[in-house]
């Protein structure tokens, strides 16, 4: 289960992060974009794992505006500020404001 994270779906993922087993031998190194986005949003506590340049930037976005304050592991250096809010404002389905 746990090498497979990229073949799961999200609710599977979420439910595989309750098991303490998978927490501690996940070979995350090996985990891939769609799999990050959703065990970020879940555990931020875990973004130290996470090689956040795999993720793209607006799931990087999605997870700071649920977790501001992983924004110290993310890199939005190529996408500037006014594409992030260009973005979020043709995304009204996520119901966030833009905070800026």
């Amino acid at each position: 289960m746990t090498d497979n994270f990229t073949e799961m779906e999200g609710r599977d993922i979420l439910k595989a992060l309750e098991d303490p087993y998978v927490l501690e031998n996940c070979p995350w190194e090996q985990i891939g974009p769609f799999a990050w986005t959703v065990v970020l949003k879940a555990r931020p506590e875990l973004a130290d794992k996470c090689d956040w340049s795999k993720l793209p930037a607006w799931n990087q976005m999605r997870i700071l505006l649920d977790h501001p304050e992983l924004a110290k592991f993310a890199d939005l250096s190529e996408l500037e500020g006014k594409d992030c809010v260009k973005l979020l404002s043709e995304m009204p389905e996520i119901g966030v404001d833009v905070p800026w």
